[in-house]
């Protein structure tokens, strides 16, 4: 089994080694073993390999029109796997419904993420510092959203 999960900011997801009731052993694709909060885990899942399905839920992000996913999105309060349902088809896999995840927090821009987009547009080579500012903006509202929606 497979799991995908929020560190720090960021998206990482590994092989599990052992499950308990509040924190897994997951081996990443370098070969780093970390322990994560079970409240962390974002996505469990049996296939693909967590590498693949990194790179096709990033691939699968970038085509989701958000203009068109607002549109199926509920009225009431949802998840990203709802969205992927919603969007996608209702069987959506867990490529599917980590992509939902990942155009969902890089979409959203407000507070800490508007103002880095604004102020750090265009900044470095070829923009790069601005896209990354905002995304590790995104990231740290991310955690904060987990953190709060668990308690």
């Amino acid at each position: 089994m497979y799991a995908l999960f929020d560190d720090a900011g960021r998206f990482h997801a590994g092989r599990v080694l052992s499950d308990a009731d509040t924190s897994l052993q997951v081996e990443l694709e370098s070969g780093k073993r970390v322990k994560v909060k079970a409240a962390n885990v974002l996505l469990r899942f049996d296939q693909p390999a967590p590498a693949e399905l990194m790179a096709r839920a990033q691939a699968l992000a970038a085509d989701i029109d958000l203009g068109l996913a607002w549109e199926f999105a509920p009225e009431e309060e949802f998840g990203f796997a709802d969205l992927a349902r919603d969007y996608f088809e209702p069987g959506a896999g867990p490529e599917k419904q980590a992509a939902a995840l990942f155009r969902l927090f890089d979409a959203v821009k407000v507070g800490p993420m508007a103002w880095a987009d604004a102020t750090f547009k265009g900044f470095g080579p070829r923009g790069g510092f601005g896209v990354m500012l905002d995304d590790l903006a995104a990231a740290f509202c991310t955690l904060l959203a987990f953190a709060l929606w668990r308690f």
